[in-house]
């Protein structure tokens, strides 16, 4: 037997199913949400520190 996580796993792609369109536009925006609510400022400038 599988482990639980592993029982509900996606095994069709069906991410251009017309007819789940609404569940893809639906998650976009709960996914767009979530970064909004919980992302910091983006700098304008790099930080020296970082690998160019």
């Amino acid at each position: 037997m599988l482990p639980y996580f592993y029982q509900f796993r996606e095994t069709v792609n069906k991410i251009n199913d017309s007819s789940l369109s609404n569940v893809l536009v639906d998650s976009k925006e709960r996914m767009l949400d979530f970064y909004q609510e919980t992302c910091d400022v983006v700098p304008q400038v790099r930080s020296s520190r970082e690998v160019k």
